[in-house]
């Protein structure tokens, strides 16, 4: 059967002369169950009971970032009308006009909403959230905007969410790449998010109150703020924010100790800085009264990453602690094409190469890595659900971004977007990965910086 995409978007070899994290030829990860049809089963069924799998994030656009949360975390009264399991963000508007892309959730017109836009016009954004029931499917949606400024592209971008362990808010990551009136500061920000009612209900035409996801209907019934900078006369600002080090792909951890890490770079050097927010903030979310100059972040640790990454290696995700491995693991990307004499099938970067390694707590350094990996597309397989085994029957996505990572039991789910257009989510055991991580870092007793 044909696939979704034209045949340039897709890659059959993981290797092709790229990189050697490891000093070995880049694979795809096989074998690995391609799930398909997930309209004919209930996923959190299935997805305990094998070692990888692929499955489509229905209704999503793409570059998506997933959390689990519980009531506590969710305002009363929702009308939802399955129990929320995951706050999800994605970006809703599509910036690739080289591929093909017919997912209806990256084009759909969002329509004019007053207490969101604030206006008359619609709402322009690149991020919105939505939350899902425990088998993915949505039940209603929302978009992320700072409080007073809805309106511009790249405002709300490249966005990561975060819960942190034993705290009672969700804090976002993202990218400023336009100044406005009420964000002037360009930039890579961590702020916790505020999950409410609308303040009046929403319109009542059937188009603005239910949307179909492919499987089924759900309510639009919740809104998110975040704070915007504005200063006062005393310099004081109401932020709500802190401006992270990384320009856009820095990933946040909380150590044991209760205080946060950024990991800003990962190669040539991988270098970790402070993010100085206090334990009260980080449990609660309140940041409402920092004076933005009273706690600047330092450079805590910086040591060079294995010998066999290359340099142009980012971060992917906010990492996981991880007990059994005693250490934290993380997940970064690098993009091979196009190269500077080539133009290539996409508007942007492609042929991505995912590695998963692992954090020590003490020294802040790499310990353990994998390969260079690619994932095995949804459209490995013409129908249905398979176990695709060799390379014979699979093929990679041209772009595949990792945008978020969390644990479930024995689980690891990993969100990615699919050729700037749709979302899936890989999901390993934690013997899997275990198997993944098959290289030592070289450089691990090498100190640079401290």
């Amino acid at each position: 059967m044909p696939r979704k995409y034209h045949a340039e978007h897709y890659e059959s070899s993981a290797c092709n002369g790229l990189g050697r994290a490891g000093n070995v030829c880049p694979g795809m990860l096989l074998p690995c169950m391609i799930l398909k049809d997930t309209v004919a089963f209930e996923p959190s069924q299935l997805l305990p009971t094998v070692n990888c799998s692929v499955m489509p994030l229905l209704g999503l656009g793409f570059n998506p970032s997933i959390v689990p949360v519980d009531a506590s975390l969710l305002p009363a009264g929702l009308n939802l009308l399955r129990p929320p399991a995951y706050l999800a963000a994605d970006r809703y508007h599509r910036n690739n006009n080289l591929v093909p892309c017919h997912n209806p959730n990256v084009h759909k017109f969002l329509g004019k909403v007053d207490h969101l836009t604030e206006s008359s016009g619609s709402p322009v954004g690149e991020t919105r959230l939505s939350l899902l029931d425990r088998d993915f499917r949505i039940l209603g949606r929302s978009l992320a905007r700072s409080e007073g400024c809805i309106r511009g592209a790249n405002r709300i971008s490249d966005s990561r969410l975060l819960r942190l362990e034993n705290s009672s808010a969700i804090f976002l990551a993202y990218a400023n790449y336009m100044p406005s009136h009420c964000h002037k500061r360009l930039g890579y920000f961590l702020t916790p998010l505020n999950l409410t009612r609308p303040p009046r209900p929403w319109i009542t035409r059937r188009t603005a109150e239910r949307e179909m996801d492919g499987r089924g209907e759900h309510n639009v019934t919740f809104e998110v703020r975040m704070r915007h900078t504005n200063r006062n006369a005393t310099g004081r600002t109401d932020s709500g924010m802190h401006q992270l080090k990384a320009p856009r792909n820095g990933g946040v951890l909380l150590l044991r100790n209760g205080t946060a890490v950024e990991l800003v770079d990962i190669a040539p050097k991988t270098t970790f800085w402070s993010v100085p927010l206090s334990p009260q903030e980080l449990e609660t979310g309140d940041m409402d009264n920092r004076l933005d100059n009273m706690r600047q972040p330092v450079m805590l640790r910086q040591r060079r990453a294995p010998r066999s990454f290359s340099t142009e290696v980012h971060n992917s995700i906010h990492p996981i602690w991880v007990e059994e491995f005693n250490a934290y693991l993380a997940v970064g990307h690098v993009h091979y094409l196009p190269r500077a004499d080539e133009k290539g099938p996409y508007e942007f970067g492609s042929s991505y190469r995912q590695i998963f390694f692992t954090i020590d707590e003490t020294k802040l350094s790499i310990r353990r890595f994998s390969r260079e990996l690619c994932l095995p597309s949804l459209e490995s397989r013409g129908e249905g659900d398979a176990r695709v085994v060799t390379e014979r029957h699979a093929v990679c996505d041209g772009v595949q971004f990792v945008m978020g990572g969390f644990r479930q039991g024995p689980s690891f789910h990993f969100s990615y977007g699919v050729n700037d257009c749709e979302s899936a989510l890989l999901t390993l055991s934690l013997s899997r990965i275990d198997k993944l991580l098959e290289f030592s870092n070289d450089n691990d007793n090498v100190r640079d910086h401290v």
